[in-house]
């Protein structure tokens, strides 16, 4: 078997960000919005995402196109000025930065390497 009979998946992107303490219950409402989790489960995410001031993922499997406009506009119960952007999901404290791109990768930045979707 050969490289080009391997099937590639090109980057994502995913936003991350603090929950905001006082607005537990509206972060989990979206976090539930955005999943497969009950209100419930993610009320207990982030709760404890809160309580050790770790991040949360707030949108999945984005464009790299879109990136910028969804962490500049985050849904209530997260804090604006926190969010960062990371390739593929990955946890922005264990992950390489691109200072060209502005995201957190692990192997290689998806933008830098053209290895993207750079459109919905």
């Amino acid at each position: 078997m050969n490289d080009h009979n391997i099937l590639h998946d090109p980057a994502m992107f995913a936003i991350w960000a603090h929950v905001d303490p006082s607005k537990l219950l509206r972060a989990a409402e979206h976090l539930a919005s955005v999943s497969t989790l009950s209100v419930p489960q993610a009320y207990q995410i982030a709760k404890q995402a809160a309580a050790e001031q770790k991040m949360t993922i707030v949108w999945e499997f984005v464009w790299y196109s879109e990136t910028a406009r969804l962490a500049v506009h985050l849904p209530a119960g997260f804090i604006a000025a926190s969010a960062v952007i990371t390739q593929d999901s990955v946890d922005p404290d264990t992950s390489t930065f691109c200072q060209v791109h502005g995201c957190f990768y692990f192997r290689k930045c998806g933008v830098c390497s053209n290895d993207h979707l750079p459109l919905p």
